[in-house]
């Protein structure tokens, strides 16, 4: 365990210096850390927010349940968190190269759309348009907004949507899956591809919003 940081009211950021095996194991974005909670209780899944070949391991952590309480605590109070194993395919991120991409985040599942960016950003010129559809409750709760500018710089559309926005917020209101005919006015739907991390319900929600603007279930990636 490296650090822990205030990411944002709901979440918490932490850095983790992984195993070698890990770090060996850890190769598509999207791919989630196992936590250990036999010996602490601080156990769980949690995306990797960082893609794969950078050090430390960055984590997501959302405050309010009891699990997610128990890891910041441990990690906190002990610097040490037992990771277990990197599970999970990933995120197919090669398949969308020429191709426009839609990646659709809601929640903590930023941490697996951050690591997606990232490694795109490592070859961008590869990739046709790429728009990012993220949902959150207010401002104050969107994770990694410093990295905005430089995302939006290197040609990473953003569109925050958020569902309980106070009246001085003149974006988008709502859920994802509201938005994204029209932040995809500019898409090629026909051959573009989305990337999907969030609870079940928005998931699925997204999915019947991405099958009505044209985009099958073949072209909708889960990092799982």
């Amino acid at each position: 365990m490296l650090e822990t940081w205030k990411e944002t009211d709901r979440l918490c950021g932490m850095r983790i210096a992984p195993s070698e095996s890990l770090s060996l194991a850890y190769s598509e974005p999207g791919q989630v850390l196992e936590l250990d909670g036999a010996a602490t209780g601080a156990g769980g899944l949690f995306a990797i927010a960082a893609p794969p070949g950078v050090h430390p391991f960055e984590l997501l952590v959302r405050r309010g349940s009891a699990t997610g309480e128990r890891v910041i605590a441990i990690a906190r109070s002990t610097a040490r968190l037992h990771a277990r194993a990197v599970r999970g395919a990933g995120f197919p991120w090669r398949a969308a190269r020429s191709s426009d991409c839609v990646l659709v985040a809601a929640g903590a599942g930023i941490a697996a759309i951050c690591a997606l960016i990232e490694q795109m950003l490592e070859e961008r010129e590869r990739f046709g348009r790429v728009v990012l559809v993220y949902g959150e409750r207010d401002v104050g709760d969107l994770a990694y907004r410093a990295r905005f500018d430089d995302w939006q710089s290197r040609r990473i559309e953003i569109i925050p949507v958020l569902s309980r926005a106070s009246s001085s917020w003149h974006g988008a209101f709502g859920h994802v899956h509201h938005r994204l005919a029209g932040a995809t006015a500019a898409i090629d739907t026909s051959s573009a591809r989305a990337f999907v991390c969030g609870m079940a319900p928005m998931v699925e929600a997204t999915r019947s919003a991405l099958h009505a603007i044209g985009i099958a279930d073949d072209r909708i990636h889960l990092n799982h």
